[in-house]
């Protein structure tokens, strides 16, 4: 099924820098419980050199085993393969939830690389999130997961407007001084959008700020 996904990859987007898929084959096959979906990937474009979109989806495709997950294995930034604080705190959530990371659905609403967001004007983040949200829709549509976990509020924003998860039906706040929060949204067709606090800078592993018991009982009550 991942390769009928990645028929929907924009041509355009082919010798872009960056990656679409963060899961191997086994996290695209039958139907998935939740989608993981982050903003774009990260790094300086000049420190993935050859990384380009084409590149790394042959790579997964080709390459990889089957149950492979970058949130597992992929070195990041010198470390030990999955040892950055977000991969950690990635898996510390899916866990939580009973989900193995090599066998969960996960990518990034964009997928061209950059340090961060603001890299983009408004206008390139609009016409990368069209150009790659046929994928998204090919995902939602072939796996038809119940909730897609948004990784950041930028993410959450723009995938539960594509979606129509207009109705909030809860909040969790970090019990800290900081008090981030993390929202659960719901479409009309019953799909979940969690909009959460960004992993890379929440320590999803620490208690107060750990937004895992709230998905796992939004995803109970729900079901």
């Amino acid at each position: 099924m991942i390769d009928e996904i990645a028929r929907n990859i924009d041509p355009r987007l082919n010798n872009v820098n960056g990656r679409v898929f963060y899961s191997g084959r086994a996290a695209f096959e039958g139907q998935g419980r939740v989608y993981v979906l982050g903003y774009n990937p990260g790094g300086a474009p000049d420190e993935h050199e050859g990384e380009t979109i084409s590149a790394h989806t042959r790579y997964v495709l080709d390459e990889t085993p089957a149950c492979w997950s970058a949130y597992c294995n992929d070195s990041w930034m010198g470390k030990a393969p999955g040892q950055k604080p977000l991969q950690r705190r990635v898996r510390h959530l899916l866990n939580a939830l009973g989900l193995d990371p090599r066998e969960t659905p996960s990518s990034n609403l964009i997928f061209k690389r950059s340090s961060n967001s603001s890299a983009f004007t408004t206008a390139e983040k609009k016409e990368l999130a069209e150009a790659c949200w046929p994928v998204h829709d090919a995902v939602l549509r072939l796996l038809a997961p119940s909730a897609i976990i948004c990784l950041g509020h930028e993410a959450g924003d723009q995938v539960r407007r594509r979606v129509g998860a207009t109705q909030k039906l809860d909040t969790f706040t970090e019990r800290n001084g900081r008090e981030w929060s993390s929202h659960a949204y719901k479409a009309p067709s019953g799909l979940l959008v969690f909009s959460l606090t960004h992993p890379g800078r929440a320590d999803w592993t620490a208690a107060p700020s750990d937004p895992s018991p709230f998905v796992r009982d939004m995803l109970r009550q729900t079901a």
